[in-house]
């Protein structure tokens, strides 16, 4: 698990990007695309292998 402190510089970040225009994208799809990730992250949805 993240950190807060993680999430919010990589949030930053991203937000950097897409203003930039390097991701080609609606800012709030990608708002919705990190929110539903996250909760996928939290109820252990994510198609992770287990490390070795």
């Amino acid at each position: 698990m993240r950190s807060k402190e993680e999430r919010e510089r990589r949030v930053s970040e991203l937000r950097g990007r897409v203003e930039a225009g390097l991701y080609q994208a609606d800012p709030d799809r990608v708002a919705r695309a990190i929110v539903k990730a996250s909760r996928k992250k939290v109820l252990g949805q994510l198609d992770v292998k287990p490390g070795c």
